[in-house]
């Protein structure tokens, strides 16, 4: 059984793992990127021991091995270190990149800085979460749209819950060529986990 580490950026994305471990109660309602490991590899094959939320994560300085000061790449390296607190197998997290190209370079620096240690299935969702969906849906052009939020407020789809049970109706097999965020990430995914996507 592989054991988890997740990070995101809120409830959409960790469902009830966003709060605080005292405030959690079984059984823990998952977040998207619950339901889209799932999708990546069979749930029997890993579970999830710990979380945290993208704001909560320890800022280390420079001085821990960074080659540079950018809050993103701290933040990774938090998860990192995290991660080995924790005792975990895998890592997974999403980022949204919201129109921040040198967010997304940063972080997926980072995240190959990192490649020789604990596992990462993580990435940066372009433009965000909600871009995700839209691709899940079968959305061309997905990770160019401005107003993805929008987009799935006229599909019905705005709370967490919503968000969850529309990744599980959708499932992975609709996805378009165009969403390389979103397939890069479940590529991942299903490759640590053993999935077969």
């Amino acid at each position: 059984m592989i054991r988890l580490f997740i990070a995101g950026e809120g409830p959409n994305e960790l469902g009830d793992w966003a709060r605080h471990p005292s405030y959690r109660e079984a059984p823990l309602r998952p977040g998207v990127l619950t339901v889209l490991l799932a999708q990546a590899a069979p749930a029997e094959n890993w579970r999830i021991e710990g979380a945290a939320m993208w704001k909560s994560l320890r800022k280390y300085q420079a001085g821990f091995g960074l080659k540079s000061g950018r809050a993103e790449q701290r933040n990774v390296t938090a998860l990192m270190l995290r991660a080995e607190e924790e005792g975990v197998d895998v890592v997974a997290f999403s980022r949204d990149r919201d129109g921040d190209r040198d967010r997304e370079i940063t972080i997926l620096d980072a995240v190959s800085q990192y490649a020789g240690h604990v596992p990462i299935v993580g990435g940066v969702a372009v433009e965000r979460l909600e871009s995700w969906l839209l691709a899940l849906s079968g959305h061309i052009g997905s990770e160019s749209n401005r107003r993805p939020e929008q987009s799935l407020s006229e599909l019905g789809i705005g709370t967490t819950a919503e968000m969850v049970a529309f990744v599980e109706a959708m499932g992975i097999e609709r996805i378009p060529q165009d969403a390389n965020s979103l397939r890069t990430w479940l590529d991942r995914a299903s490759s640590v986990l053993g999935g077969s996507t």
